[in-house]
């Protein structure tokens, strides 16, 4: 695999970054706020010389650019890259540490179980993958041998993390946003679980809610000014909470408002924990010695 020297080890990239950053630039806009459009992450990889798939990874545990705290990562994670460090591959050393080293680790939620086999098979594919290209069939095959165990294992939400990290990062960048997402429904999908608060009562209580949503926003009428979406969003929503304690669904709702709060609460202590674990995973890129010297 060819290897990309973060900044062409340059620090004056670096530094110019981090000026954008500070000051809310172009260049942050493009990657922070770059999901929908994921070629824009090719365009940054190749003007920092930076792993597309690090910058994807980074954007998608930021999903607000306009949170201080936001900025806040991003500005920490190029202070914490040296220039010339060799950033291919920083994806799948990401998904290693889901897989047996993070406080979320997946292995040992599948030990016993018919998954961890070929669950164990997509990690071996992607230590493999981070020196030379897979081929699509070989990752197909894994993917079907993960999905015929699928019927046998009860922890669906783990065995869709793997799934979604079986694609092979060179053609499909993005895809590591889908394991972001998929780890992210783990953590709500365990926070259900620990509460005993089923899938199916979750979509019973939602339903009703989004029932309850449409009921109010009907007896609101449409917007009286078309520019003002906020003005005429917070008339549904105070009559929704009117609306609420006469339905007769009302405590579903509640319940289900309270667990949703719950599981809101664990998925943002996951994303700081993983955040901090790419900072941590960017600290240990090596700088080839040759380009140490020459930066210095």
């Amino acid at each position: 695999m060819t290897a990309r020297s973060a900044f062409f080890g340059n620090q004056g990239q670096k530094d110019a970054l981090l000026a954008d950053i500070e000051a809310g630039g172009l260049l942050t806009r493009l990657w922070l706020a770059g999901q929908d459009r994921r070629w824009r992450f090719d365009v940054l990889a190749t003007e920092f010389n930076v792993d597309a798939g690090l910058l994807c990874l980074a954007a998608a545990l930021a999903p607000n650019p306009q949170d201080d705290a936001m900025r806040t990562f991003a500005t920490d994670l190029v202070r914490r890259l040296p220039p010339g460090a060799d950033t291919t591959g920083f994806v799948q050393r990401f998904y290693l540490h889901c897989w047996s080293e993070a406080g979320w680790a997946i292995e040992p939620r599948l030990h016993g179980s018919a998954a961890h086999a070929p669950g164990h098979a997509i990690i071996n594919l992607v230590r493999d993958s981070r020196s030379a290209p897979i081929a699509p069939t070989v990752w197909r095959k894994a993917r079907r041998a993960l999905d015929a165990a699928a019927d046998r294992c009860e922890d669906v939400a783990a065995i869709d993390v793997l799934r979604e990290m079986a694609w092979d990062l060179s053609e499909s960048t993005g895809a590591v946003a889908d394991v972001v997402t998929a780890l992210g429904k783990l953590q709500i999908s365990d926070s259900h679980r620990e509460n005993d608060w089923s899938p199916e009562l979750a979509e019973q209580a939602n339903n009703r809610r989004m029932a309850l949503w449409r009921a109010a926003s009907d007896d609101v009428g449409a917007p009286t000014d078309p520019n003002d979406k906020m003005g005429h969003f917070t008339k549904v929503q105070t009559r929704f909470a009117e609306m609420a304690p006469a339905s007769e669904h009302a405590a579903l709702i509640q319940r289900g408002g309270e667990y949703d709060q719950m599981a809101f609460a664990r998925l943002s202590a996951w994303m700081d924990a993983a955040r901090e674990a790419v900072l941590m995973l960017v600290e240990r890129l090596a700088v080839p010695t040759d380009k140490a010297a020459a930066a210095a």
